[in-house]
């Protein structure tokens, strides 16, 4: 019976990972793109420790660990590179339109987004 689950287990694990490439292909923002590759390390992270189980193995748990360390911090260096070039952005439009605050600034770049979208 355990010997089915694991495969079972593994097709699951490779499907949401097969969604999360889709979903990063066909997400509109930068941000959702972050999401979806923090979440294909997550499963890839998981899929290695079902294989430690699997195998009996214990020392590709901290291959794991690594991983998920190693993503973790990859995550957070590219939410800071897009919060640095966020801010730097609207000080270039602060400097340019010095009339608009900056919500209005935000809000008249989010509908231009949105129509470029459409």
């Amino acid at each position: 019976m355990m010997d089915l689950v694991y495969p079972v287990v593994l097709t699951i694990m490779a499907l949401c990972i097969i969604a999360c490439l889709v979903y990063a292909a066909m997400g509109r923002r930068f941000t959702d793109k972050i999401v979806a590759a923090n979440l294909v390390c997550t499963f890839t992270v998981n899929i290695i420790c079902v294989l430690a189980a699997y195998k009996l193995e214990d020392y590709v748990l901290d291959i794991a660990f690594l991983f998920a360390l190693l993503s973790f911090l990859s995550v957070q260096i590219l939410c800071r590179v897009v919060v640095l070039h966020h801010k730097g952005r609207l000080r270039h439009l602060k400097e340019k339109h010095p009339e608009e605050s900056a919500q209005e600034i935000l809000d008249r770049l989010e509908r231009e987004e949105e129509d470029r979208h459409r």
